[in-house]
């Protein structure tokens, strides 16, 4: 497995040239037993970059990237590393190393250590190396300031977090903010928006505190409950010893009346300075807190736990950083600079389009190159969408509660032969149930338990179909379960069970397009394959390290699989080895959704989040858009037809149907019912002429597809989306 022996970045050349950034490459420190690579994603601007690349703080070694609010993926880890995992979506900050073995490490004061590194800038220990910051491609960090980032966080929105929010959030905490407390925030800019946002989450009564009201219905949107202007005369005389906590973010003490601020403290409240403007600081006075016994101090980033427990806030509470998106580039960093100059940000700038600035070569894909061509909306739009018509052929009741999940036969929608079943959980017993009939007279077959249902291929017999099956077993008295699963063959005509997969033990579940193999999970991260006929093991899928999500079979049953790792991986299961391996990059990096291999193997389509991910393998290339900018309303994808050309979701108004090609809707429709019709799952037939659907109800809906001419000039354009365009290496 290689990895970059180099990485690159942009640098400030000199204190005299400091915005002429240059594009330049450079050896990382060696690789440790506890050491990090993260491939980076996006970096926030802090004003201290500025501050350290111009001067302003002194020398500095240059040439010299600066960035220390980084998000990125996880490339390698040392074999000693136990708090981070390939794949896994991180954030690092400003300090990068301390001893942890000192007093102030051992008493979760890590930034206090007389030891400290700092992300760029300074020398790594006697390794003779510069510590670079994340204005470059990659970065090579201690695990213990690695930081896992919730899923529910966007990386733009978590980048700035990691100096400008955790510099503020660590006062507040250890200073006691939160409720019965009144809070001020001074300097209402990066630092202090976060202030405001997490000071209110923490249950604060907060106030925003500036030099004019041009921000107040900016601090009032972030959560202030009151906002006092400085500039205006006895503005502190109302609120004089009745605050608790006073954080000072203020980027400059230029007619900073110190003693005023002070007058608004309790009897030994707290003035904390987060703020690192330049120049000759404040002047302090000791009548300015003589009248209050106020303290004044000052505090330095966070600890680990505080980060950690920053992050849990800020996935609890939904806040959102109000941050500017700007491409990395010598240009784009020079334009970031230029705002922090005239404090024209609102609130925080975050440098994005790495894999655009450095490549989007994965070092760790089995030496495939891929060439990434993002889609813009524009671009996108002049795909021809193909003419698509639907008709409702009837509506079935099938249970009485919601159906989770439905599927046909995978053959042709006019086969005498086809089949159809419907999911859906018991209203009093929980137990989900089966329900088997044929889809051209409706007639009923039989019911099985089971949460999951996956019918066969014709070629592997008559009326077979593959279960999940659910059991609870009592083994003591009155409240002791045991709780088991299995994959069953069945008839599901007479209920028979043919052939049982007992190491089989979860989703997903699928079958081969012959019909001879069954893929299913077997848990931790895992998927066994049988024969189909004899139940017997004939391969597996063991390179992830997370849960396996969806499967497909490719046409010469290598194994597609996607992963809450953030990888597809294509697996010849009969070797357990990896074949080809895509890792998705952004947010929905930890969030797969739906997967579909097109039936001559040629394209793999997956969603990841809302990013449609268009993969030739053999072609080695990737297209990806967001499906953001092509639609233009909400939708929550539900199932991909078998030739990857149509993506069905649900919508508010009823459903619609995507061409994957072009990304813009090819057909909807809309039903007013409420949530009692809501669109619940979704599947196609093999030839795709026919759209089965659940819904909240417990009706299921067939609907006959009309394709126009267009159909297989989009099909042709699904597969060379990727070869189109001009090509990234």
């Amino acid at each position: 497995m290689s990895y970059p022996e180099q990485f690159s970045g942009f640098q400030a050349p000199s204190a005299e040239k400091w915005l002429e950034f240059e594009k330049n490459s450079w050896t990382p420190r060696p690789f440790g037993d506890y050491d990090v690579d993260i491939k980076i994603e996006c970096c926030g601007v802090c004003a201290s970059d500025m501050h350290t690349i111009s001067g302003d703080w002194g020398g500095c070694p240059y040439p010299l990237a600066v960035g220390h609010e980084v998000v990125g993926k996880v490339l390698r880890v040392g074999p000693k590393v136990t708090l981070a995992k390939v794949g896994q979506r991180v954030g690092c900050g400003a300090q990068v190393y301390s001893c942890l073995d000192c007093r102030q490490c051992k008493n979760d004061n890590e930034t206090y250590c007389k030891h400290q590194i700092d992300a760029y800038g300074a020398p790594y220990l006697d390794t003779g190396y510069t510590t670079q910051g994340g204005y470059s491609s990659h970065t090579r960090i201690h695990e213990y300031w690695v930081y896992p980032i919730p899923e529910a966080i966007a990386s733009s929105d978590a980048a700035p977090m990691l100096c400008a929010g955790i510099t503020v959030y660590s006062p507040l905490k250890r200073f006691g903010a939160g409720p019965g407390k009144k809070v001020g925030v001074v300097g209402i800019g990066g630092l202090g928006h976060y202030a405001v946002m997490f000071a209110k989450a923490l249950g604060a009564e907060v106030w925003a505190i500036s030099r004019s009201r041009a921000k107040e219905a900016d601090a009032k949107k972030m959560g202030a409950d009151g906002f006092l202007a400085t500039s205006e005369k006895g503005w502190n005389e109302p609120h004089k010893m009745t605050f608790d906590l006073i954080v000072n973010t203020a980027n400059s003490f230029d007619g900073f009346q110190l003693s005023e601020y002070l007058s608004l403290l309790d009897v030994h409240g707290r003035w904390n300075s987060v703020g690192l403007p330049g120049g000759e600081g404040v002047k302090v006075n000791n009548f300015d807190f003589i009248s209050n016994g106020c303290f004044i101090g000052t505090s330095h980033l966070g600890s680990r736990r505080e980060m950690l427990e920053m992050f849990d806030l800020v996935a609890e509470k939904g806040i959102k950083s109000w941050v500017e998106e700007i491409p990395i580039s010598r240009e784009g960093l020079q334009q970031a600079m230029e705002k922090l100059k005239k404090s024209s940000v609102r609130y925080r700038s975050c440098m994005t389009g790495y894999d655009e600035a450095f490549g989007a070569r994965n070092p760790q894909s089995a030496n495939l190159l891929l060439n990434l061509l993002t889609m813009s909306s524009a671009g996108i739009a002049e795909i021809p969408i193909s003419p698509l018509s639907l008709t409702r052929r009837y509506q079935r009741v099938s249970a009485k509660t919601e159906i989770t999940s439905v599927g046909m036969t995978p053959t042709s929608s006019s086969s005498s032969t086809t089949s159809a079943f419907s999911v859906s959980a018991a209203q009093s017993t929980g137990q989900s149930w089966v329900d088997f009939f044929d889809l051209s007279s409706q007639k009923g077959y039989t019911k099985a338990a089971g949460t999951h249902a996956a019918l066969a291929p014709a070629e592997a017999g008559k009326n077979r179909v593959a279960t999940l099956r659910d059991w609870t077993v009592q083994v003591g008295q009155g409240v002791e379960y045991h709780h088991g699963s299995t994959v069953l063959v069945r008839d599901f005509s007479t209920g028979k069970t043919v052939v049982e997969l007992k190491e089989a033990v979860s989703e997903p579940v699928v079958w081969s397009n012959d019909g001879i193999a069954i893929a299913a999970g077997e848990g931790h991260g895992r998927m066994g394959v049988w024969d189909a006929r004899t139940g017997a093991r004939v391969g597996r899928v063991v390179s992830h390290i997370d849960n396996i999500t969806h499967a497909a079979f490719m046409p010469d049953h290598k194994l597609v699989t996607l992963s809450r790792d953030g990888t597809v991986r294509i697996t010849d299961p009969r070797t357990a080895k990896t074949i080809s391996k895509l890792e998705i990059e952004g947010n929905g990096s930890t969030n797969p959704r739906l997967l579909a291999v097109s039936p001559n193997g040629r394209s793999i389509v997956s969603l990841w989040g809302n990013t449609v991910h268009i993969w030739l393998p053999k072609a080695n290339h990737l297209t990806s858009y967001n499906l953001n900018t092509t639609r233009t309303t909400e939708g929550w994808p539900l199932c991909i037809s078998p030739d990857t050309r149509w993506l069905v979701s649900r919508t508010e108004n009823g459903f619609d149907i995507v061409d994957i090609a072009s990304g813009q809707i090819a057909w909807e429709n809309h039903q007013d019912g409420g949530v009692a019709t809501m669109v619940t799952a979704a599947s196609f037939s093999a030839d795709t002429k026919v759209l089965l659907l659940g819904r909240m109800n417990g009706s299921v809906e067939v609907w006959d597809l009309d394709e126009g001419s267009a159909v297989e000039n989009a099909r042709v354009g699904v597969e060379s989306l990727g070869l189109t365009g001009s090509k990234r290496n």
